[in-house]
């Protein structure tokens, strides 16, 4: 199955976004596995992906390069480590890759839509679609 972007360069301009359109591509498929990974994928089940979405992806992009330049910058030169258990601290890193991520997961529980976001077990988004589409018409 091939990729399919949720959002193009042009829309990714229009929230914002500052990438070149090389590195754009790049960016963008990362942050959209993150964003597939938190809403347990039922985005690909969507006809028309909302702009919450996107400009959620948007916020990933410029999270995740924020960080990768900042590691770029410090030249990953680890400051102190712990092997009680490991602990590694890079200099001048104030975050890991992982507290970044947990830091997008708080927002998109606060921008996406719920039914993105819903932990219930088995959840049908396209059950949930099909429900809202009889009482929109």
């Amino acid at each position: 199955m091939s990729f399919k972007s949720y959002i193009t360069y042009d829309e990714y301009k229009a929230f914002g976004g500052s990438l070149d359109e090389s590195a754009f591509a790049i960016s963008e498929r990362r942050a959209q596995r993150f964003v597939d990974a938190i809403t347990f994928e039922r985005i690909k089940k969507l006809t028309i992906i909302p702009d919450e979405v996107k400009e959620f992806i948007v916020e990933c992009m410029k999270e995740m390069d924020d960080w990768d330049n900042k590691q770029k910058e410090n030249g990953g030169n680890v400051a102190s480590y712990s092997n009680s258990v490991e602990s590694i601290t890079y200099s001048d890193a104030d975050k890991t890759l992982e507290d970044v991520k947990q830091d997008l997961i708080k927002i998109a529980y606060e921008w996406l839509p719920l039914y993105l976001t819903t932990r219930v077990a088995g959840y049908d988004i396209e059950a949930y679609l099909q429900q809202q589409s009889k009482y929109s018409q």
